[in-house]
């Protein structure tokens, strides 16, 4: 028999706003080793970018459109972030993967995930092509899938063509870490708030 081993104590995550709060534990520190999730949104207006980083690893929720992505690959470079290790697509419009062209042009970028057909409109093929002439591999993942990012996971819910709306078969990521998750709803809009909500 295999003696039972004492169950330690499990702090839950903290949640420091240093925006919004910065008087509330103003000394707090996180132990060095410890392991963070960290969620940063680049400056832009009409287009969507979001850089999680945790357990050493990097993902790109979307790439904006093509005249933010400065800001993106700015962004990185003020982090130290030299290498991407995923770029995740949430559909192909303009506002969401405009960017991607340019920013694997100053960033490393290890794999370009997408959930629409690679010819479904002319930003997902120029986004494609770019990717094959810069080496990328092109992966596909669908409703369910599950991300691992470091401690997080980013599972996938997406209406496959129950809807022609692009907006609401975009797809939906929710992100837990710990005791703590969120949802980046991308562009879903109301009848596929509603399938969601449904489903």
């Amino acid at each position: 028999a295999i003696p039972a081993l004492a169950e330690e104590a499990v702090q839950p995550p903290i949640l420091i706003d240093r925006h919004t709060h910065p008087e509330i534990n103003a000394d707090f520190a996180f132990a060095e080793d410890a392991e963070l999730l960290e969620v940063i949104f680049p400056q832009m207006v009409d287009c969507d970018a979001i850089l999680l980083r945790c357990g050493g690893e990097t993902m790109l929720v979307d790439s904006c459109k093509q005249a933010y992505s400065e800001r993106i690959v700015n962004l990185c470079k003020q982090l130290g972030v030299t290498r991407i290790d995923k770029v995740v697509n949430t559909h192909p419009h303009e506002d969401h993967i405009g960017g991607f062209k340019d920013v694997i042009k100053e960033i490393e970028v290890g794999e370009f995930w997408i959930c629409f057909p690679e010819d479904v409109n002319n930003h997902m093929k120029n986004a494609v092509k770019a990717a094959n002439r810069a080496g990328i591999p092109v992966k596909t993942y669908a409703d369910g899938d599950v991300f691992t990012l470091g401690g997080a996971t980013i599972e996938v819910w997406k209406m496959e063509g129950k809807i022609g709306q692009m907006n609401d078969c975009s797809a939906q990521m929710m992100v837990r870490f710990g005791d703590r998750a969120f949802l980046m709803a991308a562009d879903l809009q109301q009848d596929g708030q509603k399938w969601l909500v449904e489903t």
